[in-house]
């Protein structure tokens, strides 16, 4: 995984991953049950999953609060 990130617009929760090519089906599916923790704290909210795989170095953009990101600047220029 490159990155995590989340954001709250109005009553959604906007849950946003980005792996690179090497993600499995797996690693896809364990993300998204991160996103269903996070949701169940905001029962009156609504959830979005962005699910992403962008390959180094392309740009992550990720949303307003970053809950992970791996370094990467020292491996791909």
């Amino acid at each position: 995984m490159r990155s995590a990130s989340v954001e709250w617009n109005g009553n959604k929760v906007i849950f946003k991953c980005v792996f690179d090519e090497t993600a499995t089906e797996d690693d896809i599916e364990l993300m998204s049950a991160v996103a269903g923790e996070i949701i169940a704290d905001f029962s009156d909210c609504d959830l979005e999953e962005i699910m992403q795989k962008i390959s180094p170095p392309e740009p992550i953009n990720p949303l307003k609060n970053v809950l992970y990101q791996r370094h990467e600047s020292n491996y791909w220029q």
